[in-house]
């Protein structure tokens, strides 16, 4: 197991290697790391190198004193756990006696002697602090390179040989997952890697990156997969830089004619690593679910009744969040607001209702309020919760016609969202008490907006307005919460061909991701199709998010051309995380050599999947990038329309990983264990995932990150 990465927040005044304007003064021309004396150790350090502000008060003994590290900015090579490389700090010159540290434990650990020992957990750079006991500081920063070999298939030395030769004996040998050139977060259960061909006897794996060089021998499969350790994941992870695609290359041993062994390989792909872990959790539909248990064997014995499931980004197996026989039924049809706080969602077409969420793994309390069935269903909540404005409905639909200017009609509903059965206008509820706030919206102006969804921030809502649309566009109006006033109403996009919904804010508020298919009730099965696109609301522009959906560089990447019209229901994560914007939504593609079911209406095909969007991409350009499988969901069950929130907030003394987990915005180290809680906010500037207003609060602004929605977050690189 790897250790917790920490950040060092009492220690001052690093110097920022990528802050050319203060090289100098932070630099040592003569090849030892740079000094400060005298400083105030209140303010915290910055991310990313960023150097803080300052004092130039004069240490205990006396001013001008000068700490220097030797050696300056080294290298050190690792091979094997075990390796060093010993640090000695100079004052003035002469040997001082120090107290060591470092800004991480990720690569390895420092002695008081000065001795640093890597761990062969991962590569990186990590800051070396050095305070002598009349705090004097000096720094300097520390490259750890990995270069491993392992063999966990047993292989033999001979075919080894063989491997790393390659060949050309299988021309069907090919990736299956992942996706070449997919976007991973950090923190993630390892993907397992599935190919298509002959079947093997060993696979030969090499993993680089800059600071990485890793090789692996496998025993071998059929189907085709290789399966990596959870240590080796994060390590792949945990070592990638910013703007360093770790490249993975595969060589397959197999039998060939007359039993001889026959090499095919390598073939290569390459992945990039997003600085940072996904936050939230990701609520969704489950049907046929073994952890939900159904209808516990009526209707036949078919286990097809409905639950919500929670299941956070990098858990083992999801949870049980409401539904199933054990309890209550076919609960489904859920909208969880921003922060995590407040779900509503349908019971079995019996009542709906608002749940509270906490923090803990158990089922929500009882309902907090409660009201006929379709009244909450597919509502938007606000992002504290607060507020639920209703998804509009219209009666049910008995055949083609029924409704003038409306799409073909589906003989059920139309256009309409399917399990609405009655004609319902569009009202805001206060969720706590169930009352109306506003009898109808903007006057009856619109009375139906169908699929609604606020923004991030609460300032906007996006839905389909049934009255000017019917179903052929997507509509936005501002809202102000404090007194509860819809205006500025606009169609975004629309286009006769298809139909819209589904709608999602990304984080920043500017732009939202939708669906398109075929289908006026919005379903995902019985022959319906979905892509995903993005549309910018100022531009009143609308985008293909042609990777996600399987295209790349103008060809499929999906293993049946048909797949790329088989996504729906995107929801985004409501903060930046690693440089990028996060999507979760629902797929019928196939899974590699896991899932190969060929019918795309089975319940196994419907499942979730993830991929990253670039943060601040011009309009009309396609921001995303291959979606990758979500990891822990059950395999058995269907599972659809992931709702992506954060966890409910942390008060002030909890532990924390970043200040995206707490109420007042700020996470800092308060243990010289390298402990983390939530803190009230301090008078310096923001770390990532901390409270802002504007992009100067955050401490990396000079490196170009940003306030969006809140919190300060890292730019995609470019």
């Amino acid at each position: 197991m790897f250790p917790k990465k920490t950040r060092t927040v009492g220690l001052l005044l690093i110097c920022a290697s990528v802050a050319s304007a203060i090289a100098a003064a932070c630099g040592d021309p003569a090849g030892t790391a740079a000094v400060f004396v005298g400083a105030d150790a209140s303010i915290p350090l910055g991310e990313g190198g960023t150097t803080p502000p300052f004092s130039d008060a004069a240490p205990e003994d006396g001013p001008g004193r000068r700490l220097t590290i030797q050696p300056a900015d080294p290298t050190l090579d690792v091979t094997a756990p075990g390796a060093t490389t010993t640090f000695t700090a100079l004052l003035d010159g002469a040997p001082v006696a120090v107290t060591w540290n470092l800004d991480s434990a990720l690569t390895g650990a420092i002695a008081s002697s000065g001795v640093f020992t890597a761990n062969a957990q991962a590569a990186g750079v990590v800051t070396v602090f050095a305070e002598t006991a009349s705090h004097v500081k000096g720094q300097t920063t520390l490259t750890v390179k990995l270069h491993l070999t392992d063999n966990p298939g047993g292989i033999d030395g001979g075919t080894q040989g063989d491997l790393k030769g390659g060949g050309t004996a299988d021309a069907t040998f090919g990736w299956l997952y992942p996706y070449d050139q997919t976007v991973f977060p950090r923190g993630l259960l390892s993907p397992t890697l599935q190919f298509k061909g002959v079947a093997a006897t060993a696979y030969y794996v090499k993993i680089t990156s800059k600071l990485l060089s890793y090789e692996g021998f496998y025993a071998g499969s059929s189907p085709l997969r290789v399966a990596w350790t959870p240590a080796l994941w994060r390590m792949v992870t945990e070592s990638a830089q910013v703007s360093d695609p770790v490249k993975v290359e595969v060589t397959k041993a197999s039998v060939g004619p007359g039993g001889k062994l026959a090499i095919t390989g390598p073939i290569k792909e390459s992945w990039t690593i997003a600085q940072g872990s996904l936050k939230g959790i990701v609520y969704y539909n489950t049907y046929d679910s073994p952890l939900a248990q159904g209808d516990a064997g009526t209707d036949g014995g078919n286990n097809d009744q409905g639950a919500v499931m929670r299941i956070k980004p990098g858990a083992a197996v999801p949870e049980v969040f409401i539904g199933g026989a054990a309890r209550g039924s076919c609960t489904v049809c859920h909208t969880v607001s921003a922060d995590g706080t407040t779900m509503s969602a349908a019971a079995g077409h019996k009542y709906d209702a608002v749940y509270a969420i906490s923090n803990d793994a158990g089922a929500p309390s009882p309902p907090v309020s409660q009201k006929p069935d379709n009244t909450y269903s597919f509502g938007a909540l606000t992002p504290d919760g607060q507020y639920l404005l209703s998804c509009g409905a219209t009666a049910l639909d008995g055949g083609p016609g029924a409704e003038a200017g409306a799409p073909p009609a589906s003989g059920e509903f139309g256009p309409n969202v399917v399990s609405m059965t009655r004609d319902l206008d569009t009202k805001l509820f206060d969720t706590k008490t169930g009352n109306v706030v506003e009898a109808q919206i903007l006057g009856g102006v619109v009375k139906k907006a169908l699929m609604p969804a606020f923004s991030p921030d609460g300032k906007r809502v996006a839905f389909m307005h049934y009255e000017q649309s019917k179903g052929r566009g997507l509509s936005v109006l501002d809202f102000d919460q404090a007194t509860h006033t819809f205006s500025n109403l606009q169609q975004v996009v629309s286009d006769n061909s298809v139909t819209f919904g589904w709608p999602s804010f990304l984080p920043d508020g500017k732009q939202f991701v939708y669906m398109v298919g075929n289908r006026d009730d919005y379903a995902t099965w019985r022959g319906g199709s979905g892509e995903l696109l993005v549309a910018d609301v100022a531009a009143k522009s609308a985008t293909k998010l042609k990777v996600l959906n399987g295209v790349l560089g103008g060809k499929v990447y999906l293993q049946d051309p048909g797949e790329i019209f088989l996504n729906y229901e995107p929801t985004a994560l409501p903060v930046a995380e690693g440089g990028y914007y996060w999507v979760v939504f629902t797929s019928r593609r196939k899974f590699g050599n896991t899932i190969t079911d060929p019918d795309p209406e089975s319940s196994v095909r419907k499942k979730l999947w993830v991929a990253a969007v670039d943060i601040g991409a011009a309009a009309n350009v396609d921001p995303s990038h291959p979606a990758f499988y979500l990891e822990g969901q059950e395999l058995a069950s269907g599972n659809l329309r992931g709702f992506w929130a954060l966890e409910p907030c942390r008060q002030l003394g909890n532990d924390c990983s970043s200040g995206s987990d707490c109420c007042t915005g700020f996470c800092r180290q308060t243990g010289d264990a390298g402990a983390f809680s939530c803190v009230a906010p301090p008078p310096t500037c923001a770390h990532e995932d901390e409270k802002c207003t504007k992009a100067t609060d955050c401490c990396d602004q000079p490196l170009g990150f940003d306030c969006i929605n809140g919190r300060c977050a890292r730019p995609t690189p470019r």
